[in-house]
């Protein structure tokens, strides 16, 4: 089962590093960085918040470090195109899903959302369940086989 076919990405692991390294020096001096400037000729970041046309985007299984996880929550915080996002197997550590639904908390415009096969632990349950109150735009959210040990209280 492909929860999105339309587009689909693999990072590299320079790549993944270069995608953070982008958001860091774009909030830090522009897009103008020098650093863009020797390393990419396309500011990733940059391009898809300004983007109009890409409307699903899978990242499925690229393990997205921390850089990475701000780069693209800055993009679901103004993005005006994305209505699928796939994020299945991407976010290694809780804190992860909870930027993302964060994020997607000002959003009016993702409508369907995999977090599929991720750790949530209790913050990120929490910031999801916060952002569910407040977006009214997301219709279907795929939390499938994801890891949620931590919600389990066991009491002796």
């Amino acid at each position: 089962y492909n929860f999105f076919k339309e587009f689909s990405v693999r990072l590299s692991d320079e790549e993944e590093d270069l995608l953070g390294e982008i958001v860091k020096s774009s909030i830090s001096s522009g897009p103008s960085s020098s650093f863009l400037a020797k390393k990419m000729p396309n500011n990733i970041c940059e391009a898809f918040i300004l983007n109009k046309t890409v409307i699903s985007l899978c990242l499925y299984g690229n393990r997205l470090n921390k850089n990475s996880v701000e780069c693209l929550a800055k993009v679901l915080r103004v993005n005006k195109s994305l209505t699928k996002l796939n994020l299945r197997m991407c976010l290694k550590k809780g804190i992860h899903v909870a930027k993302i639904a964060e994020a997607l908390k000002s959003n009016n415009t993702l409508e369907a959302l995999d977090l599929g096969s991720n750790f949530v632990d209790q913050k990120g349950i929490k910031v999801i369940a916060e952002m569910l109150a407040t977006n009214k735009t997301l219709i279907e959210l795929n939390l499938r086989d994801s890891h949620m040990l931590s919600l389990i209280h066991i009491s002796e």
